[in-house]
């Protein structure tokens, strides 16, 4: 008898279990990367894998800390602009600005934090979706299988805010067509404007709130979501030239953007859009002939050195694997499971083309990734559902196609290489954390009100030349600099012109470096030796 209650009990309450099975299998693929690895929490947290983190991490810290960073970051002091943060939009960093404001932030809060929001996304999944058991393991496996997902919760890297805003919204995708309710439609609503405001391409999660929306309440619902459709995707180009370091679009329609107050020096970032779409057809086909053929070569790539081809041949497996179970699906009845698998279809057939126009060579990796998420969740739901429900003839063929493919899924998410992370050591750790205690009386940070300064940004000289050879300065040391403080990179030490009077007050660089000499020559002030960097006091 307790047998059957306590069977019945999770019957009744298989989302909850569901939920809890996926939570634990975050859980413990975190806690076995530790002794798979050979490191601490401490060492690991500063290892960042790309030196993206630095940035997002400083201007988290400088929200945290001050409400704003105090200081510009962009490149090559040009970019800089009327707002302080970099070229991509702060909205990426509400997990980490809401969290860190609540419990505080340092690098390995961070690591939590992105713990923490990747836990709760899957566990929410579970509770909306309310996927069988068959559902339920396949998402397991593959999003323990997916390393590069999990690399990213152990750094500082605020993609994982879109991975588990994308895994809820694909959960709440599946609760609305069981039971299609006013809440669920918000939610949906409020995920899909906060990922467009991080990411234009996640419009399409607009379009798909819209159609719930539309299925509830008619036509009469056009008068809510045709607005919020425009205002968001509008308020995405409004917050990146008004308060990011890289102008997300140029041409006609920049002109339509309210300006805060007039911006300068539009370098970086500018733009594809105008390239594609205001130049005229030729020019058009010509930049999506030229994406197609660096995808070609990125995908070739990865077939020799996976490193940089990774989330591009992911992105086109799960692309077949889309259109395998899209072909499952009965076209004369149009059901729930047809309409789902055609939208997945031709949203990752649109994000093709995006990559095409928009993104060059490995820079559209870390995009591809949040498709990849994406696509592994939607997949297993499918994959789980189809064995179970699929009874047309057309599914006696597909269905071994799509096994197969499946099962490769598993292999390939596995063979994705992790983020390519060069681990510190105890001593590394300890002295920037010691540099970090010199660094606060030595450029303590000068409160602005409301506006970054220049006194309070750090010129990084990304590529040094050290006794004639090419060196990266090794930036992970530059986590010693204080809070509130922002980078302008500079990514050759050559860019200097002996005729430009640098606005940064700081500048960092490698030690023993052409950039140290001419900080000498500068008569500039030595302020900080370790790890293989110098900062400089310019003024």
């Amino acid at each position: 008898m307790g047998e059957n209650i306590l069977r019945d009990n999770l019957k009744n309450h298989s989302n909850l279990f569901s939920g809890i099975f996926l939570v634990l299998t975050v859980l413990i693929c975190f806690v076995l990367t530790f002794p798979l690895e050979g490191i601490g929490l401490r060492n690991l947290a500063i290892s960042s894998a790309e030196n993206d983190e630095l940035i997002y991490y400083y201007e988290t810290s400088g929200v945290v800390d001050y409400g704003i960073p105090q200081g510009y970051f962009g490149y090559t002091e040009i970019t800089a602009r009327t707002g302080p943060f970099g070229a991509w939009s702060p909205v990426l960093l509400i997990n980490f600005c809401i969290l860190g404001k609540l419990f505080g932030w340092s690098l390995t809060k961070a690591v939590f934090y992105n713990l923490i929001s990747l836990m709760l996304a899957v566990f929410l999944f579970g509770i909306f979706a309310r996927p069988n058991k068959t559902q339920t393991v396949l998402l397991a496996v593959f999003l323990a299988s997916y390393t590069f997902l999990m690399y990213g919760v152990l750094s500082i890297v605020p993609e994982i805010t879109c991975y588990s805003y994308t895994i809820i919204f694909v959960g709440l995708i599946y609760s609305a067509f069981k039971d299609n309710k006013t809440y669920k439609i918000i939610f949906m609503f409020i995920i899909a404007i906060l990922l467009t405001l991080m990411r234009p391409y996640y419009a399409g999660f607009m379009i798909a709130a819209s159609f719930f929306l539309y299925r509830k309440y008619g036509k009469k619902s056009l008068f809510c979501s045709v607005p919020l459709f425009i205002a968001t995707f509008y308020g995405f180009f409004f917050i990146g030239i008004n308060f990011c370091a890289g102008n997300p679009i140029s041409g006609w329609f920049s002109r339509y953007i309210i300006k805060v107050e007039k911006n300068i020096g539009n370098m970086f970032m500018c733009s594809g859009i105008s390239v594609t779409l205001l130049s005229g057809l030729g020019s058009f086909v010509k930049r999506l002939l030229s994406g197609f053929y660096l995808m070609a070569q990125q995908l070739k790539v990865f077939f020799v050195d996976r490193i940089w081809g990774r989330n591009y041949f992911m992105f086109f497996y799960i692309f077949i694997l889309l259109i395998v179970t899209y072909l499952r699906s009965d076209s004369k009845k149009r059901d729930d499971a047809y309409i789902r698998r055609l939208f997945f279809l031709v949203y990752f057939f649109l994000m093709t083309i995006a990559v095409a126009l928009y993104f060059s060579g490995w820079v559209a990796d870390r995009h591809l990734a949040e498709f990849v998420v994406m696509g592994i969740v939607f997949i297993a739901m499918e994959a789980g559902e189809a064995y179970e429900t699929d009874n047309n003839v057309k599914s006696i063929y597909i269905h071994p196609l799509a096994l197969a493919l499946e099962i490769g899924l598993i292999f390939s998410v596995i063979m994705v290489p992790n983020r390519e992370r060069e681990y510190v050591t105890e001593n590394f750790t300890r002295e920037v954390e010691e540099t970090r205690e010199l660094l606060k009386k030595e450029m303590p940070v000068v409160p602005t009100k409301g506006r970054p300064s220049w006194d309070n940004t750090v010129l990084w000289v990304y590529t040094d030349t050290v006794d004639g050879e090419e060196v990266i300065v090794p930036w992970r040391s530059l986590y010693a600099i204080p809070s509130g403080y922002a980078f302008n990179l500079v990514f050759k030490d050559d860019w200097f012109d002996e005729g430009y009077k640098l606005s940064s007050k700081y500048i960092a660089a490698a030690s023993g470096s052409n950039t140290e000499d001419r900080c000498i020559g500068w008569g500039a002030e030595k302020i900080a030796d370790y790890c293989g960097v110098v900062i400089y006091r310019l003024r």
